[in-house]
């Protein structure tokens, strides 16, 4: 069974590289470009999807940390997130570490990513057993 995965970000390039990399994992990925119309998607889909990988900055309106926690709490259940990260300000790494959510480092290493969202999943999914 294929993993459907949201991915956030409002870089068309970012989000369409990190399309490309979760399809050649196996993945479903839905990519949006941002937390609010994720959240909106999300509602739509009835929540149905494993994973959401956000990155932290969206521009104007909300950052990646509050889209999945809005997320998560109209789903009733906590969603797996990985928040992708090129921030090095001290607040900004203690909101997302609060979060609970996993954190990567941009730039990031294609395998790291894999490994992370494979964790994430936790199950044997195609992304885990390419990893």
């Amino acid at each position: 069974m294929r993993s459907h995965v949201f991915v956030i970000e409002d870089n068309a390039n970012v989000r369409g590289s990190l399309e490309a990399m979760l399809r050649d994992w196996g993945c479903a990925p839905a990519p949006v470009a941002s937390g609010e119309f994720a959240i909106g998607l999300a509602e739509r889909e009835q929540f149905g999807f494993d994973a959401i990988v956000v990155d932290y900055r969206l521009g104007a309106g909300l950052t990646g940390v509050d889209a999945a926690r809005e997320i998560s709490l109209r789903a009733g259940r906590a969603v797996p997130t990985l928040v992708l990260t090129g921030d090095t300000g001290k607040a900004q790494i203690t909101e997302i570490e609060d979060s609970g959510f996993t954190v990567l480092h941009k730039p990031m290493e294609a395998h790291a990513l894999r490994r992370e969202l494979a964790i994430l999943l936790k199950a044997r999914s195609p992304v885990e057993q390419q990893a």
